[in-house]
């Protein structure tokens, strides 16, 4: 029959606070189970719980500084780091405000598309309400208006000056007036995809 080894010397705790565990173990070795011989009964690996303190609580870095909004404040913020969850909490704030100089000035630069027959639209918006919402708002507004403006104008509006044309039938053209074939019926307006 087989015969368990020695224990092995216990392991290194798992963590260092907040309660981890010591491993050992042995083998069925001792010797090992021979000609049909029973194997060894029991375990081959005890755990014990070590460092079962809480562990301490800190803060993380701060973050940058946020941009400064209209009303003249930045903020940043941390949180609590603990290496092992025990429900304590950071002593502190996990955030900063202060006071910057806000550029209440600030005027986005949009240069507005006209068309001759119809005003551009956007959904239920129109560019000029976009504008107004834009400089009614903050910088971060302003900033997003602009970027919807830009999608607006970019993939939502049709361009009248990109048809390209393309012969539907590989004829030639015949511009004769006796030819009673209309130029236009030989080619196909597509609209160009950007």
């Amino acid at each position: 029959d087989g015969s368990w080894s020695c224990w092995s010397s216990w392991s290194r705790c798992s963590a260092t606070c907040g309660g981890g565990h010591y491993i050992r173990t042995r083998s069925c070795s001792n010797p090992p189970p021979a000609y049909g011989g029973d194997i060894c009964l029991g375990l081959h690996t005890e755990e014990a719980l070590c460092n079962t303190q809480p562990c301490p609580e800190s803060w993380s870095d701060w973050s940058e500084w946020s941009h400064c909004d209209s009303s003249g404040s930045q903020i940043r913020l941390r949180h609590c780091d603990v290496l092992f969850p025990t429900g304590n909490q950071c002593s502190g704030n996990s955030s900063e405000v202060r006071a910057c100089l806000s550029d209440s000035n600030f005027i986005p630069e949009i240069s507005v598309a006209h068309s001759s027959h119809t005003e551009r639209r956007c959904g239920d918006f129109n560019v000029f309400h976009m504008i107004a919402v834009g400089l009614s708002s903050s910088i971060l507004g302003c900033l997003v208006t602009l970027l919807v403006y830009t999608y607006c104008q970019r993939y939502q509006q049709q361009s009248h000056d990109a048809t390209v044309i393309h012969p539907i039938s590989a004829a030639p053209l015949n511009t004769s007036i006796t030819n009673h074939i209309n130029k236009l019926d030989k080619y196909d307006t597509v609209e160009a995809i950007k």
